[in-house]
Order: C-alpha cells, then sequence, then structure tokens
C-alpha cells in the first residue's frame, strides 16, 4: 500500500485537502488518530494513523516513523517541515506524494490579505507587514520570494529531479489531487461519495476586495516576476 505525502504549501488550499482527507479515512476507518513530528515547539509533520494508536507528539530525527508505518494512513509534510522531508521520510518507500500550486499573484494577494487580519492573530508573522495596502506591499517587494522552490532548491535541475516524483496539481484541480490521492493509496474507498459539502473548510471569513493583475502597474508586476522565476517555472511546468 502507498502511504499519502502530502506537502503543504500556505494559501493553496491546504486545509480544505487536510480535513477532507481527513474526515474521508475517520469515516473509512471508524476512526483515526494522531502523530505529531515537532521541532522547537513548531509542529513539521502531521500524520493520520489508526485510532489503535494514542495521540502523541515526537520530536524529530532520523527513523522518526518507521516505527508507526503500518498504522499510518496520511502524512501531512507542513511548510515548516519540507525543507526536512528526507529526515522525515527517510527509510520510508511506497509513497504517493502531491501538492497543490496556485497562481502566485493570487496566492501573495491571499497571503497578504491572511497575515493582514485577524483570521491569522494565532500565526507569529500576524502584524510583521506594515504595508498598508496590497499594492504597496508589491511595490515594495515585501511578499515572500521563490517560496516554493526554495524549499526544494534553487538550482533548477537538482529541482526537478526532486519534483520527478511528486504529483503537483493547479489548485483548480484540488479534488482530482485527492481523487486520485485516494486511488493510489485506497482503491476500495470511493471518494465520489464525500463532496465538499460534508468538509468543514474553515474558510477565512475576513472577505477582501480582490485586485486583479491587470489593476497593478506593469512594471510592479515585472519586478514580482524576476523575482520569483523559479516559482514561476514550477507553476508553467507541473500540472495534472
Amino acid at each position: 500500500m502507498n502511504i499519502p505525502v502530502y506537502y503543504h504549501i500556505p494559501k493553496c488550499g491546504g486545509t480544505y485537502v487536510i480535513t477532507k482527507c481527513k474526515e474521508i479515512l475517520r469515516f473509512h476507518y471508524h476512526g483515526i488518530s494522531a502523530i505529531r513530528v515537532n521541532k522547537n515547539n513548531e509542529t513539521l509533520v502531521r500524520c493520520f494513523v489508526r485510532k489503535n494508536i494514542r495521540e502523541l507528539d515526537i520530536d524529530i530525527h532520523d527513523d522518526c516513523l518507521l516505527k508507526y508505518l503500518n498504522d499510518i494512513l496520511f502524512i501531512t509534510i507542513e511548510p515548516g517541515g519540507i525543507k526536512l522531508r528526507d529526515k522525515i521520510l527517510n527509510n520510508i518507500s511506497n509513497i504517493h506524494e502531491f501538492m497543490i500550486i496556485r497562481n502566485l499573484f493570487d496566492r501573495t494577494q491571499s497571503m497578504y490579505n491572511y497575515l493582514t487580519s485577524q483570521a491569522s492573530k494565532h500565526e507569529p508573522t500576524h502584524g510583521v507587514i506594515r504595508d498598508k495596502t496590497f499594492e504597496e506591499y508589491l511595490k515594495n517587494a515585501n511578499y515572500e520570494k521563490n517560496w516554493i522552490s526554495s524549499q526544494f532548491s534553487q538550482d533548477k535541475n537538482i529541482l526537478i529531479n526532486k519534483l520527478k516524483n511528486m504529483r503537483i496539481y493547479k489548485i483548480r484541480h484540488i479534488e482530482k489531487a485527492i481523487s486520485d490521492c485516494f486511488s493510489a493509496c485506497y482503491s476500495d474507498i470511493d471518494c465520489s461519495k464525500y463532496n465538499d459539502n460534508l468538509v468543514n473548510r474553515h474558510e477565512n471569513t475576513h472577505k477582501t476586495q480582490k485586485i486583479e493583475v491587470h489593476n497593478i502597474p506593469n512594471e510592479v508586476i515585472q519586478k514580482f516576476l524576476n523575482h520569483n522565476q523559479m516559482d514561476q517555472f514550477i507553476y508553467d511546468s507541473y500540472d495534472i
């Protein structure tokens, strides 16, 4: 059996993917538990496991998940854990790796809106953005630069090699990503009966007006793209 390994890229539908997969597994297995892998009080990995395992927290180290391998149903590599994925997944084979990506402009705008709203008050980065508007944020280039690729490699050849076994979906294909995951790992589970109305999406209730890319000066957008060439390469090159 393959074990799903989902790489959680911020503001790319991660809460929805994780919640829906958790609910499907919980229903199918009549309950599940959780294991969290931590480092310095930050959760790097969340695993759904069979309910015979008590919920627990463990510190990261080589082979930290190996003793639970027969009971792990789903692995989420959280943003802080992506760079440490080799240590986390050490000696674990037969995995189905996938992640969801999003248009860079939309993801950046979503991140700005989130970090400047009360929805992010629990985040350590809440309030760090001083730009009063998204346009100002772009003009001052205070956004993350090549965040996704920097988690893997800024060398294009190395990046391609690291992503070669991963299934990468644009956010519009999020349902296909979930369906493909269960087809590859749990062929006896019919995902079609679990529609998104059954999933608590925990959406950000702080609504803001979306700014379209054509309303931003071209030189600002060009600078933004120049700062994010590697992430744009991923977005343009990978789409299932």
